[in-house]
């Protein structure tokens, strides 16, 4: 919605001839006060991660990994952290019923969409 209300405001500001802007007449822009760094924050670019670990498969031609669920674990751990990944947000899936193929499709869905502010 902010997004909208934002390119409004936009659009409207493009369209505004400046002869109105001297009238004060119907048609002109009204001053709006925006908080710049609530608007800033609102539209910075989201880092959101999704790592599995899958350690056992069903199919006998793959091997069992020993380390998948520790790796994937250790990966959040650096993304998580301020000094060298910073992500916003990091899901480990790596427990067996986690790594179904219907689990990982279902925790994609729940995603937040990139570059959109949660909530």
């Amino acid at each position: 919605m902010r997004g909208l209300v934002f390119t409004l405001l936009a659009v409207l500001a493009a369209c505004a001839s400046p002869a109105s802007l001297d009238k004060g007449g119907k048609g002109g822009l009204v001053s709006v006060k925006v908080d710049e760094r609530a608007l800033s924050q609102a539209y910075a670019p989201r880092r959101l991660a999704l790592l599995v670990g899958v350690s056992q498969f069903r199919d006998e031609q793959w091997r069992d990994l020993r380390y998948a669920s520790k790796d994937a674990e250790d990966l959040a751990a650096a993304l998580r952290d301020p000094t060298r990944g910073h992500f916003d947000q990091v899901r480990v899936l790596s427990r067996p019923e986690e790594t179904t193929r219907a689990t990982i499709l279902a925790a994609l869905r729940e995603a937040p969409a990139a570059g959109h502010p949660a909530g």
